[in-house]
């Protein structure tokens, strides 16, 4: 698996389809497609840090797994060109991985090398490693982060002073460190997790993982899907043994910077545990869901 080409190419997930012709007119690169993406989409928590009055519509777009799906939205509300912002209450109403997926698609659709990162920033709240995804993509010969939901008024609000289109790799732990970090101890399990719904601990990390390894195979699922290996973690539960032996393997692949694209590829395809399946057990709402990935 090259890199450089596999990650140039659209997955099921971020294809545009026939919205592509609309992403040409967007300024290339990192910088300008960050600040594109972010005045069109609007996270549920700078909803009501802002007050806003989301569209009637909104109440279900973050279960919206493609980008397809994401722009249809977004048109439907205001059909100017993707490079006018929105009005808040106009934005698509979703979460950090529609964010980091909408830049991946746009990234890609311009031939530059995109995945999606799953992991924990710790720039939203002091103290505590939020659940957070982010776009990597190729600069040159390197990786570098990016942040979609970071505009100018985000950072203001949390007091982030590093570039949206450049995020530095120490205030963004992949699902691999995170993980690695929790089992030696080096930081405790309850600072990881999704602190505005009081949802953490090594469970949440350990799902995170497999995640994350299906983004590097070009899965980008939603933030509550479980399958497989982790089908079974859930609030309040530990993580076994036997499970947590698999992770530690995982965690090691997907913990490289950057990971080894054979070891992504071989992890992946080798585990029936790993691997997504055609159905996924999802939590939209808080309430289980079996999903047919097939039927997207």
């Amino acid at each position: 698996m090259d890199d450089t080409r596999y990650y140039a190419f659209q997955s099921r997930w971020s294809e545009p389809a026939e919205f592509a012709p609309l992403l040409a007119p967007l300024s290339a690169g990192a910088p300008a497609v960050v600040e594109a993406v972010a005045g069109l989409v609007l996270h549920p928590v700078l909803v009501a840090r802002r007050g806003v009055t989301p569209h009637a519509g909104s109440g279900d777009d973050a279960e919206s797994r493609t980008v397809r799906e994401l722009l249809r939205r977004v048109l439907a509300r205001d059909g100017r060109p993707l490079a006018a912002a929105r009005a808040p209450e106009r934005r698509f109403i979703g979460t950090c991985r529609d964010y980091a997926l909408l830049v991946c698609s746009v990234l890609r659709h311009q031939g530059i090398p995109a995945r999606l990162r799953v992991g924990f920033a710790d720039y939203f709240v002091p103290g505590f490693h939020e659940d957070h995804w982010l776009c990597e993509y190729r600069d040159g010969a390197g990786w570098r982060l990016a942040d979609g939901e970071l505009d100018a008024a985000t950072r203001r609000e949390y007091g982030v002073a590093f570039e949206a289109w450049d995020v530095p790799r120490d205030r963004f732990l992949t699902a691999g460190q995170a993980w690695r970090a929790v089992r030696r101890g080096a930081l405790a399990p309850e600072r990881f997790g999704v602190s505005f719904i009081g949802l953490s601990g090594a469970w949440f990390v350990g799902g995170s993982v497999l995640r994350d390894l299906a983004a590097l195979n070009k899965q980008e699922l939603l933030p509550w899907d479980y399958w497989g290996l982790a089908r079974h973690l859930a609030p309040g539960s530990g993580v076994p043994d036997a499970v947590a032996a698999r992770l530690d393997a995982l965690a090691g692949v997907v913990a490289a910077e950057p990971p080894d694209p054979a070891a992504v590829r071989a992890a992946y395809d080798g585990d029936e545990a790993v691997r997504v399946p055609a159905v996924v057990r999802s939590f939209p709402r808080g309430g289980p869901l079996d999903v047919d990935l097939t039927a997207m």
